[in-house]
């Protein structure tokens, strides 16, 4: 079985303003990607037909828009897991991402995947 798994530190890069704690805004957010958690894991499932031995972690930066909540924009560092196509598949899904709420300002969050395989 693969899955990947959300690693609990999300760091934010770029604090929201006064009226919106970092603690609020972050927890938010992490609800708000976990919900995706299942499209995630099919984007890894089709990793692993491409590759059986993807697995590592994958660094991310999500911007998030003040306005819409919408994730508009995604950056992956290359670490140990660089396929392209997995990728797009997690900015697709991620994509679909909105955070509830008012934020005050936009913000840049760090984001770490870790994908392997499980029994």
């Amino acid at each position: 079985m693969s899955r990947i798994f959300l690693l609990s530190s999300v760091g934010l890069i770029l604090a929201v303003a006064s009226g919106c704690s970092i603690g609020d805004a972050q927890t938010r957010l992490r609800s708000a990607v976990d919900e995706k958690y299942n499209e995630y894991n099919r984007c890894y499932a089709e990793a692993l037909v491409r590759d059986e031995n993807t697995a590592g972690q994958l660094d991310a930066v999500l911007y998030v828009d003040k306005v819409t909540g919408a994730i508009t924009n995604v950056e992956f560092d290359s670490g140990a897991v660089s396929d392209p196509e997995l990728q797009r598949c997690l900015t697709s899904a991620l994509g679909a991402v909105d955070v509830e709420g008012d934020l005050k300002r936009d913000l840049v969050v760090s984001y770490t995947f870790e994908l392997r395989q499980v029994d």
